[in-house]
């Protein structure tokens, strides 16, 4: 994800640290990104794709989160 974020410019770590933080509350994560909550979603979806995840569960969100945590820079 870092290396499609550094080619793209997408800022997916960005916007799923954000929206986890925000405990998955589209509205909330969108607002502190600075973004619409329409480009927040596409790129949780994107994400999900990349990482091939169903982020739609919190079992799948849980273990995203602490990838996270533990690759932090």
């Amino acid at each position: 994800m870092r290396e499609h974020d550094a080619r793209t410019g997408a800022e997916l770590e960005r916007s799923l640290r954000t929206w986890l933080e925000h405990d998955a509350r589209a509205e909330s994560a969108a607002a502190a990104l600075g973004i619409h909550r329409h480009t927040l979603r596409s790129r949780i979806t994107q994400a999900g794709t990349l990482l091939d995840v169903d982020l739609s569960t919190f079992p799948a969100r849980a273990e995203l989160w602490t990838v996270l945590q533990t690759a932090r820079d």
